[in-house]
């Protein structure tokens, strides 16, 4: 069923889009109604058109998000220890890239069934900052950027 679907995708989507899809569904009141056909008459469970609605409105929110390159401002745990904001590039819903903004800091998400794994990689700093500089506009004229890639652990795939 869809919304079982949805509980079992929910960890490996990225928090920007789990706090999106908050708004319009929440796998806490999809699982109140048992993940089966509630009765429409029972006052404690969401009638079943509403929870197609909120499943099928989180559902096109995720298939939007995997289409498009965002960037947000988030809170990572640094490789220099502590904790830090950072800017994340996510392409669609497979890879992030994140640095700092003084380049000190920078690394790989990716997801995993329990959630987002992050690895720290310093050295990919300049080419993140390059790529984010080109999705802002800010570069000098349009070319291709190029992201570092390395393999993932096999316990992601």
């Amino acid at each position: 069923d869809l919304e079982a679907t949805l509980r079992t995708l929910q960890p490996r989507l990225p928090k920007p889009l789990q706090d999106k899809i908050a708004a319009v569904w929440t796998p806490a009141s999809a699982s109140e109604a048992g993940g089966g056909l509630a009765d429409e008459t029972d006052a404690d469970h969401p009638p079943l058109g509403e929870r197609m609605r909120a499943a099928l409105a989180a559902l096109a929110e995720v298939q939007k998000f995997d289409r498009e390159v965002v960037v947000t401002a988030e809170l990572r745990d640094l490789d220099r220890g502590g904790r830090g904001e950072a800017r994340v590039m996510y392409l669609g819903l497979g890879v992030g890239y994140y640095v700092t903004a003084d380049g000190t800091a920078a690394g790989r998400g990716y997801p995993t069934a329990t959630g987002w794994q992050w690895d720290a990689h310093p050295e990919w700093a300049e080419a993140i900052q390059d790529a984010l500089a080109g999705h802002d506009g800010l570069g000098s004229d349009v070319r291709f950027v190029g992201l570092p890639l390395a393999p993932l652990p096999e316990t992601s795939r």
